[in-house]
């Protein structure tokens, strides 16, 4: 999945994994800090990511990644983006996350809109419902096709 040589490996903070009903949405949220690398093991899942960020080249894009058995990748989610996934595989399909930051269980960095962003943030919410219409103008964050390991020198 992520080797601590490979350029897309930044820093360790915690491996979890969970599985997503077929049909079901997890997320549409943020983190401040945290960068997230998606790998889905079993199964397929749609991940949904909207950049929000002010003055970064993608602002306000959407792109949607189809991960899983039958197109395995990595996709690593920068702070400040917002994602989410759905379950597109029966029963489920099985998600790990590899982030840079550990959960911090009494104060999360976890952000998602709400009623109280709604108007300062509109741009943002419905984003997910944006992607199939703005797919022409996508920007792909960081992606990683697995591939073997890089071959090591018999002398190391």
């Amino acid at each position: 999945m992520l080797r601590n040589d490979e350029e897309l490996f930044l820093k360790f903070g915690q491996v979890y994994c969970t599985t997503i009903n077929h049909g079901v949405v997890k997320g549409w949220h943020y983190h401040k800090k945290q960068i997230d690398n998606f790998v889905c093991v079993n199964g397929m899942m749609k991940l949904v990511a909207y950049d929000s960020r002010p003055g970064s080249p993608p602002q306000g894009l959407v792109n949607e990644f189809f991960i899983g058995t039958h197109n395995p990748l990595l996709v690593q989610i920068p702070p400040r983006v917002y994602h989410g996934f759905k379950g597109l595989s029966e029963p489920e399909a099985t998600v790990i996350n590899i982030s840079t930051e550990p959960y911090r269980h009494g104060r999360p960095d976890e952000y998602r809109p709400g009623p109280t962003t709604h108007k300062k943030n509109s741009h943002m919410i419905g984003a997910a419902v944006m992607a199939n219409r703005m797919m022409g103008r996508v920007f792909i964050w960081r992606v990683a096709q697995r591939q073997d390991p890089p071959k090591r020198d018999s002398t190391e």
